[in-house]
């Protein structure tokens, strides 16, 4: 009996916080498009060479550059 009567206790809990919750305004601004694109420009080609592990570090090191370049003096 005290196990029905949690479990009641539960699912009144739940059904008040689920009416209170506010899911339209979540829902409005998930759907929501981006202000501004993450990145600007056309992406680099990828090289031919090199081996599959150390394109991603190569990668890395490009953008690293650019961050370097876009706030000056290597600062993050």
């Amino acid at each position: 009996m005290k196990y029905l009567a949690l479990l009641a206790v539960l699912v009144v809990i739940y059904l008040v916080l689920a009416r209170n919750s506010p899911v339209e305004q979540v829902k409005d601004a998930v759907a929501q498009s981006e202000a501004a694109p993450l990145t600007q420009g056309a992406r680099e080609p990828q090289p031919a060479a090199g081996s599959a592990l150390k394109r991603p570090i190569d990668r890395t090191h490009a953008v690293l550059d650019q961050v370097k370049a876009r706030n000056g003096d290597g600062e993050f």
